[in-house]
């Protein structure tokens, strides 16, 4: 069992917010909080869990021990690395059209990277575009909003900007 997914107890110290991480008071949420996609997961692939912002700082919950959430300028890193914002998801994003719903760029994976189209989870509490987009956390925050990476099935830009820590949104650790 992976001990980062939602669980009714305390995991390594941490309280998951296990019976209002899937329900309409997501939004609400200010404290660390994850939810798994049960139905919504595709039998094919597995997208992991989506964290709200709050849960990034605490890295017992998130990242084994030396490794940590990227900051902004991390990720930013990571993009120029791999050709810019305006062409690095093409070598970002796993080389399958089947995960990517609607493709219409090419896809490389040249990065080793695997972006995933794992979605979002809404203010409302729903998870979208799942197979369409893949979002990711930083640990940069900006008052009540943070810094995201967004990718899409339809360009090869990569977008960061910044979100509502109450959105629910994948997570990449690095190592330290």
């Amino acid at each position: 069992m992976d001990e980062r997914k939602p669980q009714n107890h305390k995991v390594q110290g941490w309280q998951f917010n296990s019976k209002q991480h899937n329900n309409s008071n997501w939004g609400l949420l200010n404290s660390s909080a994850c939810a798994e996609y049960s139905s919504y997961s595709s039998s094919k692939t597995d997208y992991g869990v989506l964290y709200n912002w709050y849960a990034t700082p605490d890295l017992k919950a998130i990242c084994p021990e030396g490794w940590h959430v990227p900051s902004i300028s991390e990720w930013e890193i990571l993009i120029n690395v791999c050709g810019g914002a305006n062409e690095a998801a093409k070598t970002l994003r796993v080389a399958d059209e089947d995960i990517w719903s609607n493709s219409t760029t090419i896809s490389t994976n040249a990065s080793e990277f695997t972006a995933l189209p794992g979605g979002l989870k809404t203010l409302s509490g729903n998870i979208e575009k799942t197979g369409s987009e893949g979002h990711w956390w930083s640990s940069t925050e900006n008052f009540s909003t943070a810094s995201e990476i967004n990718i899409n099935s339809s360009s090869n830009n990569v977008v960061l900007k910044q979100s509502d820590k109450h959105l629910g949104f994948s997570v990449r650790c690095i190592k330290n």
